[in-house]
């Protein structure tokens, strides 16, 4: 999985329910290929023992409200294109500064920037 999830501290972490936790969790072993709702509810039934994950009840279904809710809190994002939910990283997750070198060749300023005309 590319992207990275932030560890945020129990304090600042949104509070989940059961079900909420367990998808959260499906959606970020899933990664980039994100999970339908239905898939998402089947794999909640299956760690039930309501069914296997390959099966589909009418409850499956119910599950894009929980992800709906963790939309709300910034846990989730649905893809309209693939039609899928993702986990996404959180806003909280504090930012790598870089430093920039004071002199860098005898040049200030961009020197990531790239040359005119390029």
């Amino acid at each position: 999985m590319s992207e990275q999830l932030a560890l945020v501290s129990e304090a600042t972490a949104p509070k989940l329910g059961i079900k909420q936790a367990f998808i959260l969790a499906a959606l970020q072993a899933a990664g980039v290929d994100g999970l339908h709702a239905d898939e998402a509810g089947a794999l909640y039934c299956e760690s039930r023992g309501i069914h296997h994950r390959d099966q589909r009840c009418e409850w499956d279904g119910s599950a894009v409200q929980t992800l709906k809710s963790l939309r709300k809190k910034g846990l989730a994002q649905y893809r309209a294109k693939t039609k899928r939910w993702q986990a996404v990283t959180l806003k909280s997750e504090v930012e790598a500064e870089t430093e920039t070198p004071a002199d860098f060749d005898g040049l200030r300023g961009e020197y990531n920037a790239l040359p005119a005309g390029f």
